[in-house]
């Protein structure tokens, strides 16, 4: 194509596969200014220059680069400034797009964490759906906790849950150092309604966190029993019983329960919903 050549505004739209409106919006930007313009009809004209130069700012839009730093740069007298721009301009995206699959990869690790829970959950949920108690052989766990005693009370649980999170995020904590659902280690008075929990998550086991409390759930066996439905009907109704139910099948719990939230308020907000698993540590009488 000779340079001298004129190209209307469809022709240079049909060879850069681009719109008239975008050619009209580069020219109103001053990033594409036609060579000629019709004064008669107002038709523009543009020269074989001007296909090199679309070229130029599709590849840098490709890459995320603004139109106006486009223009910044297309602006720039001499070869070293223009350069020296270019440079910074790719530079600046580089280190804009390392931000971003980083961010990417931590989502990413997030889904998997999520969808490795759903598999454990669905598996125990479908195993324990006709089933009472289940005798589980449980390896130890590593949690990272806060501490509360006093009365239960359901909303105890969410404002733990939450606040440990919020901690993580203030302080930079990768979250996929978490390997389960929220969790609790539930102890009881039996003397009054007085409870401890200790509410947090369980931790992979290269992971290390010194600022927060942390504790080890020992191995063993735990009478197991899966809940659907609000906390309060299972710690007013069925906790005592399990207990129970426990003792009548020739065990005794031998320590606190541990208790995992895997449907919770974070997911549903239909309380009916809910689906908790209640492990009790136990020994043969």
């Amino acid at each position: 194509m000779d340079n001298s050549i004129l190209l209307s505004i469809g022709q240079l739209a049909k060879i850069c596969n681009v719109s008239h409106k975008t050619l009209r919006y580069y020219d109103n930007l001053g990033l594409l200014k036609p060579t000629m313009v019709n004064q008669e009809n107002g038709y523009r004209f543009y020269s074989k220059w001007h296909v090199a130069r679309i070229m130029t700012i599709k590849q840098l839009q490709d890459i995320g680069v603004s139109l106006t730093e486009i223009k910044s740069f297309l602006q720039k007298d001499g070869s070293a400034n223009v350069i020296e721009s270019l440079q910074n301009i790719l530079t600046e995206q580089e280190n804009e797009l390392e931000e971003q699959i980083q961010q990417l990869q931590g989502s990413l690790r997030k889904v998997k964490l999520l969808q490795d829970q759903c598999g454990s959950i669905k598996a125990k949920v479908i195993f324990d759906t006709h089933s009472q108690i289940i005798i589980r052989k449980l390896q130890t766990r590593r949690i990272v906790f806060k501490l509360y005693r006093g009365e239960y009370k359901a909303d105890v649980f969410r404002e733990f849950y939450k606040s440990i999170l919020d901690s993580f995020i203030q302080d930079g904590v990768d979250i996929s150092s978490i390997n389960s659902s929220p969790l609790a280690i539930l102890k009881t008075d039996n003397t009054s309604s007085s409870i401890e929990l200790k509410i947090g998550y369980e931790l992979k086991s290269d992971f290390t966190l010194n600022k927060y409390s942390q504790e080890n759930i020992i191995g063993g066996e735990y009478a197991c029993y899966i809940h659907e439905g609000n906390y309060d009907s299972l710690m007013r109704d069925l906790y005592g019983i399990i207990r129970s139910n426990i003792e009548k099948i020739g065990y005794k719990v031998i320590g606190p329960s541990v208790v995992n939230y895997y449907i919770n308020e974070a997911v549903t907000p239909i309380r009916d919903n809910f689906i908790t698993e209640i492990q009790f540590p136990i020994n043969k009488k």
